[in-house]
């Protein structure tokens, strides 16, 4: 057995399908008939693992805290024999600059009981147009990911 801080590992990721991710994000990742959870080194390896899941696949990425036993597995896998609870597990999604997109994603995901609202848009600088990804929540205030400032809607430079 292996822990985290014995090879310096970081995330480690789970192949899924969407359906599952669902129940994953909520429940987390259970150890089912006896058989241990499988995590991948490889975001490439977790993808292809989850393109022979029926229906749509989904790459979780798990950061498990140091100190979880791990099995090796096969080249570049784990195993864990213990549930991982949902807050060690996240959607892996590339970013395709920065991180807003996935830290947008990842703030809903959290407080998807207040009913923020995720928005994909655009920002217009001095220097030209940039993608971006912010929260809305109900009470009128934004959720910038990007500088991790609350603020109303009206002095947000994203919802312009």
């Amino acid at each position: 057995m292996v822990t985290k801080s014995d090879y310096g590992l970081g995330p480690l990721y789970h192949g899924t399908s969407k359906e599952s991710a669902d129940a994953i994000l909520i429940g987390g990742l259970l150890v089912m008939g006896g058989q241990p959870i499988w995590l991948s080194y490889s975001q490439q390896e977790a993808l292809e693992n989850a393109q022979e899941k029926e229906g749509p696949p989904v790459v979780l990425e798990v950061n498990l805290p140091d100190g979880w036993l791990l099995e090796r597995g096969e080249a570049g896998t784990y195993l864990s024999w213990r549930d991982i609870p949902h807050g060690y597990i996240q959607i892996s999604i590339p970013a395709p600059t920065g991180t807003c997109y996935h830290d947008a994603w990842q703030y809903v995901m959290r407080h998807v009981e207040a009913q923020p609202v995720l928005v994909h848009g655009t920002v217009h600088t001095l220097s030209g147009q940039i993608n971006h990804a912010w929260v809305e929540l109900p009470d009128g205030t934004v959720w910038d990911t990007a500088s991790k400032v609350k603020m109303p809607s009206f002095t947000c430079p994203c919802c312009f």
